[in-house]
């Protein structure tokens, strides 16, 4: 519990840092769920960082950032194709998907999905372990647009299509055809300096079995909370 009020004080206290910088009307954005007539192609570059629980992970595993790129292509009117690599060297991942977006009153929505395949790999006491595993993860964002910055809060699904995990040529586990569990995220996009523009995320996910936890070989099944951070430029 301290881990998560102190992630929310950090985000608090990043967030009123950047309002200093910010001026005028957010031009470019990324997760917000509003289809972009101007700008075709939208990018970020940024980085996470997920805090595996105590229950399953050794220190130096818990909280290694990764490397993110996504993009986000507008193919007609409210739809997009969106596409996610990230790596943190133990871990990489990859995901393909659609996003369709609507306004909605005083709100705009978005509903999408995607697959999602991550591979890992480690050596360990001259052992070569290795894991991947496929995901499907539908979405919902609902967003607020004001003059100084976009508000997105989104909520996702996650389902397990297939995982395996092996020493050398040895399989020790394996999982198909299982929900993982649900995310709960919320993100600001808003201008900053030198005409560019960021993005600042905040999600938990309550998970069993998540990705970001497969080095530490834990048999613990019930859902845990899993605090992620994430940070962005836009371009």
């Amino acid at each position: 519990m301290n881990d998560h009020r102190y992630l929310l004080h950090c985000l608090g206290l990043v967030l009123t840092a950047l309002s200093a910088y910010a001026g005028g009307g957010v031009h470019e954005y990324y997760a917000y769920p509003k289809y972009d007539t101007v700008q075709s192609f939208v990018g970020l570059v940024g980085a996470s960082v997920t805090f595996v629980p105590r229950p399953i992970a050794e220190e130096e595993i818990r909280q290694i950032p990764f490397v993110d790129l996504r993009g986000r292509l507008n193919v007609s009117s409210g739809l997009s194709v969106v596409a996610h690599t990230g790596t943190n060297y133990l871990t990489s991942l990859a995901s393909l998907g659609a996003q369709w977006v609507t306004p909605l009153g005083p709100v705009d929505i978005g509903i999408g999905d995607e697959e999602l395949l991550w591979y890992g790999r480690a050596t360990m006491d001259e052992f070569d372990v290795h894991a991947i595993g496929y995901l499907n993860v539908p979405s919902l964002s609902v967003g607020i647009e004001t003059s100084e910055f976009l508000l997105t809060v989104r909520a996702e699904m996650l389902f397990l299509t297939y995982r395996t995990t092996r020493v050398g040529d040895l399989e020790i586990a394996s999982d198909k055809n299982q929900r993982l569990g649900a995310s709960l995220g919320i993100c600001v996009e808003q201008p900053y300096a030198h005409k560019t523009h960021l993005l600042l995320g905040l999600k938990v996910n309550s998970l069993r079995n998540a990705y970001q936890s497969w080095l530490a070989f834990s048999t613990f099944n019930d859902p845990l909370l899993y605090p992620e951070l994430s940070i962005g430029l836009i371009f």
